[in-house]
């Protein structure tokens, strides 16, 4: 049987075995990304979109934990009453919640084991601007690599667990409780089941609050305008952002002369990638697009 042929074998058992998993790719991805996935896709892109929908589907227990992602972790402890501390295998000790022990491991392993932010030019001794910065998993990876890392993340939950999880590290990471945005101002965001691991920045212009009950808490956050953030820090070399939603009033309400002090951005979108790319190519970058609604963008002007 050719790889191609038993990774389709193995996503029918898995989904024969645990019917919830075909269910949730049609929800959250509809017949025809699936379809394209078992036709196009190559055996390790298959493996991965079933390991997602295990994960997702999961619940947050150490047992499942350990066997979701046995193969990359060296060791789980018991940190505290709220956290686990994992070793990573060829990665970091960190920090996860134990409520959320699934779901947080799961961006861990898309961090440090799927490498999902390998695409970067050499960051040693360069200004990396982490906004999003979650439980402080890429802040830490960039941090590794030689970067100055300054790191935003409004959840305080996550903001004090990247702060831990860069001193466990050994690691000089500035982490800011805030949020980021076009406007110096206080705004709601929607908040999940799952807390800080489920949250959008839904009250922003270009984004619209959702009516799924999923999104049902509030949190009050502070957000401080991209272009201020800028201005502070100087010249950045690198710019991840993955914060649900506030990339488009940060980044479209930046000048051409603001963005010109980014050499390079990695984004995850939230909706259409139309104006961000068109307001990136205006002020002299190169766009391109990767899977997972990732964009990548470089300064050549």
């Amino acid at each position: 049987m050719s790889s191609r042929a038993g990774a389709i074998a193995r996503a029918f058992v898995r989904g024969v075995a645990d019917p919830r998993l075909p269910l949730l790719a049609l929800r959250e991805r509809g017949f025809g990304f699936v379809l394209e996935r078992l036709v196009h896709a190559t055996p390790e892109k298959l493996d991965d979109m079933v390991h997602g929908l295990e994960v997702r589907s999961s619940p947050d227990t150490l047992a499942d934990l350990l066997h979701l992602f046995n193969p990359c972790l060296v060791d789980v402890a018991d940190e505290d009453a709220q956290h686990y501390r994992v070793t990573v295998r060829g990665g970091p000790v960190l920090l996860i919640r134990k409520a959320v022990c699934v779901s947080d491991m799961r961006v861990v392993e898309e961090t440090f084991v799927r490498d999902l932010y390998a695409e970067h030019p050499p960051l040693d001794g360069r200004t990396v601007l982490d906004v999003g910065a979650n439980l402080g998993d890429t802040s830490v990876y960039y941090a590794r690599k030689g970067a100055r890392v300054i790191a935003y993340e409004p959840s305080k939950e996550l903001c004090d667990l990247a702060v831990r999880n860069a001193a466990l590290n050994g690691l000089d990471i500035e982490v800011h409780q805030l949020g980021i945005g076009c406007d110096d101002c206080m705004l709601e965001m929607a908040i999940g089941p799952r807390g800080a691991t489920q949250c959008s920045m839904t009250v922003f212009p270009d984004t619209q609050v959702p009516d799924e009950p999923i999104l049902s808490e509030r949190a009050s956050i502070h957000v401080v305008p991209l272009a201020d953030v800028l201005a502070r820090i100087g010249p950045v070399f690198f710019l991840k952002m993955d914060c649900e939603g506030c990339e488009y009033p940060a980044l479209l309400s930046l000048s051409t002369g603001q963005l010109r002090t980014i050499e390079h951005v990695f984004m995850e979108y939230h909706g259409s990638p139309d104006p961000l790319r068109r307001k990136l190519e205006e002020s002299g970058f190169t766009v391109r697009f990767r899977e997972w609604k990732l964009l990548l963008a470089d300064r050549i002007s």
